[in-house]
């Protein structure tokens, strides 16, 4: 059981001991002393780098429960007393529950025997009993008995409680026993997990060679030119990106998906567009397909279900994208990489002191410690505010200034309004901006989940350096970078000879607050006037055909699909259009409120007539839902785009503010006699340059 693994390490070759000649090692058991579990036989399940990990019984605790495991620091290793004789302290356990089995097995038989009572499964050897035998049994039992209401009670008493009770007592006694049994298994247990750690290396270097090897990639070249310089270095881009945020391709159809991305390749081809993504001569950016889930109808049927999961899987997928001078490559791997690539300059590695946050055995944040002490700081400077103002505010001042709400209350009443009043919280709520300090340990051996969080750093700088593995494989074994001097990105000068980080995800400043686009519909439609053009009708309209479209779907009782629309164009109805100028807007105090839109739509379809006359329609919408493209100006959308806050919220304002942009291109070009003024406003395409403009 105590076969030789690897000890406690404080360096490259040493071993902690506990003391002078003796050390800890894997399968060792321990008697640990605790004045409220009482005394512990435990065994070493787990050893790091500065604790072991012991799991075991209490040898004091009788009753079921008394099962721990837990970690043991280094500098409390003393309080470990060696168990050599752990199986006869465990054999010991198991014969104490064995005559504590038999006792209250004998005080059931001793309660049935005394009532007249008889299990209905008799031992081998015994006649089972009859019913004869158990109503003569019954008979003389209630003969011999002088009192026939004490028994009475006495039969309730043992089925109600004694009976129980004592059923109860015998399976805790035995799940008890059957936990000491399994003791001896824990060592096993432990060495089997300690072979298992060997395979994770091992499936790492797999992948690693994977990676290189490019067995897990594709890489497909969709634009051919002139190469980089020789010496051009690759410039690197910290953060992902998202390929229907960069192009808002299909952007009235909720954005372009895993299906859009050769129409994205062909956007990223024009000079304008591969300049603004990938503005290096020789550079690389991870791009996801898109950040949220895309809206797509369903039908009813399992089939499409199972298409659309599909197809919101794939749209997770990431790639890589290479530009080499004109030319450019979309790199398919099944490396799902983190939103930054690779970490910042100060993260994990050469940086700051750290400090990092455990819920259990589980680490899932790390800050440096200047960040965490300017945090406590900002928390202590918030309580002093609080404190000031409950020293400025005594309660039976601030009641007496504010009879209005303490008229007629209770004191403690009183006391909860004047701590709900301190605009810094009270005792019972304090909002403080960072609630969880509590939470943080420093990342030193002191800390007891110092190899947890290592653990996490080291699998973090594991997945950094996949980027790595990837570029070293194009770099050898590829032509997509040619041409390019020889390079081992493996050493510190061959990275810093080829390799430009970019830390654009870090370093990305926004001035200001967040451009609002609802108050920027708010100013333009302040400007409405009767002549003004709208767009945001035709969505309306769609919406409310498509409840409408719904409520016909349920009223026939032939349908026996689960599709419903959300929106809805019906067969010869052209609707409002994209952008229309409204027949009539409603003003209410020198404000506009409504706009109501008319045009015309065939007749359906009647057997007994000939009337092809068009039939008139009007849809009123609120202007809170449109947006005053008159007021608009050309480039106003940009304001929305190049602020990555508001980037990402591109189907908020997109179909609205390129509805309008794409208006007022036309009107100005129609200003300079443009002759394809009178193409058809599709609404869908990107406003920025296309492959075959």
């Amino acid at each position: 059981m105590s076969e030789p693994t690897t000890a406690i390490i404080t360096g490259p070759a040493s071993t902690v001991h506990r003391e002078e000649t003796e050390s800890i090692r894997l399968g060792d058991w321990f008697v640990c002393p605790d004045e409220d579990k009482g005394r512990i036989l435990a065994c070493v399940t787990d050893i790091g780098s500065n604790y072991v990990h012991l799991e075991g019984m209490s040898l004091d605790v009788e009753s079921r429960g008394g099962r721990y495991s837990w970690r043991q620091h280094r500098n409390d290793l003393h309080e470990l007393i060696l168990a050599p004789d752990w199986q006869a302290l465990v054999a010991r356990q198991v014969a104490e529950c064995q005559n504590t089995s038999a006792k209250i097995m004998q005080q059931v038989q001793d309660i049935t025997r005394r009532l007249g009572v008889r299990p209905q499964n008799a031992m081998i050897g015994e006649v089972p009993a009859t019913a004869e035998t158990a109503g003569g049994t019954a008979l003389a039992v209630l003969s011999a008995e002088d009192d026939i209401a004490k028994y009475a009670l006495d039969l309730k008493a043992a089925q109600k409680d004694d009976l129980p009770d004592l059923f109860k007592c015998m399976k805790s006694v035995q799940e008890r026993m059957a936990e000491w049994m399994q003791m001896p298994m824990i060592p096993l247990r432990a060495q089997v997990h300690s072979l298992e750690s060997v395979m994770e290396p091992l499936e790492e270097r797999v992948f690693q060679v994977g990676l290189y090897a490019g067995l897990t990639e594709q890489a497909v070249q969709i634009a051919e030119g002139a190469t980089a310089a020789y010496h051009d270095r690759l410039h690197i881009f910290q953060l992902r990106r998202y390929m229907d945020e960069e192009c808002l391709l299909d952007y009235d159809a909720g954005g372009i998906d895993i299906q859009g991305i050769e129409a994205f390749d062909v956007w990223l081809t024009k000079p304008e567009n591969r300049d603004r993504v990938l503005p290096h001569p020789r550079c690389m950016v991870a791009m996801r397909v898109r950040r949220r889930m895309k809206e797509r109808d369903w039908e009813g049927s399992l089939r499409q279900l199972g298409i659309h999961i599909e197809l919101a899987r794939l749209d997770k997928l990431t790639f890589l994208f290479v530009r080499n001078g004109e030319n450019l490559y979309r790199i398919n791997t099944e490396i799902d990489f983190p939103e930054h690539i690779f970490p910042d300059s100060g993260d994990f590695m050469g940086g700051e002191p750290l400090m990092f946050r455990a819920l259990g055995d589980h680490v899932d944040h790390f800050i440096t410690v200047r960040a965490y002490e300017s945090m406590v700081a900002e928390n202590d400077a918030f309580e002093a505010k609080r404190q000031a103002w409950i020293a400025d505010n005594p309660i039976a001042e601030w009641s007496a200034a504010n009879p209005e709400k303490t008229g007629g209350q209770s004191p403690g009443r009183v006391e909860w309004l004047w701590e709900q009043a301190n605009p810094c919280g009270s005792r019972f709520w304090h909002p403080r901006r960072h609630s969880d300090l509590d939470n943080y340990e420093a990342l030193t051996p002191d800390s007891i989940h110092y190899d947890d969080a290592m653990r996490k750093i080291d699998a973090q700088q594991k997945e950094f350096n996949r980027i790595a593995l990837i570029i070293q494989g194009l770099l050898d074994r590829s032509t997509a970078l040619h041409p390019h001097p020889p390079v081992n990105l493996a050493t510190q000068d061959g990275f810093e000879q080829m390799i430009v980080l970019v830390r654009d995800g870090s370093m990305v400043l926004t001035h200001g607050e967040k451009p609002d686009f609802e108050a920027y519909r708010r100013k333009l439609n302040a400007l409405i006037t009767p002549d003004s053009f709208f767009v945001g009708q035709d969505t309306a309209w769609a919406l409310a055909e498509g409840e409408k479209e719904c409520r016909r779907l349920d009223a026939d009782r032939r349908n026996k699909s689960e599709w419903r629309p959300k929106y809805h164009r019906p067969y010869g109805n052209p609707g409002p259009g994209m952008v229309s100028q409204a027949k009539q807007v409603t003003f209410k105090k020198r404000v506009a409120t409504k706009a109501t839109f008319a045009w015309e739509r065939q007749r359906a379809y009647n057997h007994y007539s000939d009337d092809l006359s068009l039939v008139p329609v009007k849809l009123t919408v609120l202007v809170d839902d449109l947006l005053n493209v008159s007021a608009y100006r050309t480039g106003d959308f940009k304001r929305f785009f190049a602020d990555p806050r508001t980037r990402v919220e591109y189907l908020q304002w997109a179909p609205l503010l390129l509805a309008a942009e794409k208006w007022c291109q036309k009107k100005e070009a129609s200003a300079h006699q443009t002759p394809d003024l009178n193409q058809a406003d599709t609404g869908h395409q990107s406003p920025f340059p296309q492959a075959d403009d």
